[in-house]
């Protein structure tokens, strides 16, 4: 089940609840949601925009005709080509920014 369609399942269900504080919570659990749908990376497509040359990104391309995309880790070149690894290609369909990197854990003194 995608994302949207289980807000608005749990919306719709909040409507038909017969107890108000558990409908409010529905409500509440369909907003958090929404708003956690709204911050995360979204595919961007390479005709509306690129990355600066030698960002690096997450990228999709069409590897083999007809096949699902393949998703790897690459950069823009200022010549256009895509390094991916070890490979150079014009055939990336979209791209996003890689996630920030996690902090490492805080050592007890």
């Amino acid at each position: 089940m995608k994302h949207t369609e289980l807000i608005n399942q749990l919306i719709m269900y909040s409507g038909v609840c017969l107890d108000p504080v558990k409908a409010k919570t529905l409500r509440e659990a369909a907003n958090v949601i929404r708003e956690q749908q709204d911050n995360l990376p979204k595919w961007i497509p390479v005709d509306e925009q690129i990355p600066k040359p030698y960002e690096g990104v997450i990228v999709a391309r069409e590897k083999e005709k007809g096949k699902p995309l393949k998703v790897e880790a690459g950069m823009m070149k200022p010549d256009g080509l895509w390094k991916i690894y070890g490979t150079n290609t014009k055939g990336v369909l979209y791209w996003m920014p890689l996630p920030e990197a996690p902090e490492l854990p805080k050592e007890d003194k």
